[in-house]
């Protein structure tokens, strides 16, 4: 299996772009990328969360549905 990695070390857009301070969830499955969807992320972007999925793969909202719904809501603010 082979995933395309950003290999740049050239900024993709200023600073102050709303494209770098945007937040960003990113998920893996345990079972395929666990972290490396979040540690590429971070490459692009300065507020990354990065969560891994357990027992999925590339199927997390079939694979884990309550534990993705957890997350999203965690993030998006209404985790309570």
């Amino acid at each position: 299996m082979r995933f395309r990695r950003i290999t740049s070390r050239r900024k993709c857009a200023p600073i102050s772009s709303p494209a770098r301070c945007a937040r960003v969830l990113a998920i893996g499955g345990s079972a395929s990328v666990a972290t490396m969807v979040a540690d590429e992320m971070k490459l692009v972007a300065i507020d990354v969360t990065g969560a891994v999925a357990p027992e999925s793969g590339h199927w997390i909202p079939e694979e884990q549905p309550e534990w993705l719904t957890a997350r999203l809501l965690d993030f998006l603010g209404d985790g309570s």
